[in-house]
């Protein structure tokens, strides 16, 4: 059964690849692999998902979808 729930620290390194994953599949066939690595080097650090995972003006902070614990979705944004 799939649970969503906010994302914790302990999912940062999920939220980053699937959002990676996600990224590629909707647009790899239409931009460059440089545009996408350089797109998901900013936005999709550990890091800055790391600091962005709770609420803040004008952000909702991310959400995770769990199947049986593992991340197979994520979302963020405001």
């Amino acid at each position: 059964m799939i649970e969503v729930k906010r994302g914790l620290p302990e999912h940062v390194e999920s939220i980053s690849r699937v959002c990676i994953e996600g990224r590629q599949d909707a647009i790899g066939h239409i931009k460059s692999q440089e545009n996408i690595r350089r797109n998901n080097q900013v936005f999709y650090n550990d890091d800055r998902i790391y600091r962005e995972l709770d609420e803040a003006d004008g952000w909702d902070g991310y959400f995770v979808a769990l199947d049986n614990g593992i991340v197979v979705g994520a979302i963020g944004g405001g």
